[in-house]
């Protein structure tokens, strides 16, 4: 798939998702957590940041735990360099 085809923001059945900013250059990729304590079961979030660099995309940063999806998107809604991403994601959620 070539980068202009490529979508900026890619949701998972799971709830984990692909984002990359319109520039192209910073990939943030929110990925679901599952943990058995104690005979409980529970699903948290953890993003992480990468950023193009020859070509290759570097691990920087891992992000902040987040409770939910929702709670990422509402970070993301509100950064002008995830717009087209968040756009992606919003109409693949209202698919579901």
């Amino acid at each position: 798939m070539t980068e202009q085809k490529k979508p900026f923001g890619i949701m998972r059945a799971d709830g984990s998702m692909e984002l990359e900013t319109n520039d192209r250059q910073v990939r943030i990729m929110l990925l679901r957590v599952t943990v058995l304590r104690d005979g409980d079961l529970s699903s948290s979030y953890r993003s992480t940041y990468w950023v193009k660099e020859n070509n290759s995309w570097l691990e920087i940063e891992h992000g902040k735990p987040y409770k939910d999806v929702d709670e990422f998107l509402d970070e993301v809604r509100q950064s002008a360099e995830l717009s087209k991403a968040y756009a992606e994601i919003a109409e693949q959620i209202k698919k579901r």
